[in-house]
């Protein structure tokens, strides 16, 4: 039986796959290409994810940018958009309450991936890690963390292929 997958993109992999260059963009290409071939959705991001990637485009003027990220926020065949509901924002809070050193915006990212029973999730956040997810170390971990490199996205891109 093939390993199910749920991928969640943190928005600094969302940044890489859209304004990257070079290997590791082509990887994140990669992955989202076998993703998308999937017959429904394995890749998710927060709504938060749209407004962060917005920031910067706006800022600098980047008018092809923001269209480009508010288009993903319209909705994309290959990419379920996690809305932040108060049930995320709850599950945030706790997050947060049994870990002080997680921002509120990776609880959030967090929030929702669990939401959407992420098995996957794709970040350079170092605050982010699969033991933020679980009260005590006798829990299993509810999902694995991958960081953005070429090792961590070659071994999901063949799992993606297994």
């Amino acid at each position: 039986m093939p390993q199910r997958h749920q991928i969640h993109l943190d928005t600094n992999a969302a940044i890489l796959l859209v304004e990257g260059d070079g290997p590791l963009r082509d990887l994140m290409r990669n992955l989202t290409s076998k993703a998308s071939s999937r017959p429904s959705a394995i890749l998710s991001t927060s709504a938060l994810t749209i407004s962060e990637l917005l920031v910067k485009p706006l800022r600098d003027g980047d008018m092809r940018l923001v269209e480009v990220y508010r288009a993903w926020g319209s909705g994309l065949p290959w990419l379920q958009i996690v809305p932040v509901a108060s049930s995320i924002l709850d599950t945030a809070a706790q997050l947060r309450a049994r870990r002080n050193s997680l921002k509120l915006p990776d609880a959030i990212h967090v929030a929702s991936a669990l939401a959407v029973a992420t098995t996957h999730f794709l970040t350079d956040d170092q605050g982010i890690s699969s033991s933020v997810t679980n009260s005590s170390s006798k829990e299993p971990d509810l999902f694995e963390v991958f960081r953005l490199d070429a090792g961590s996205l070659t071994s999901l891109i063949e799992s993606l292929t297994a």
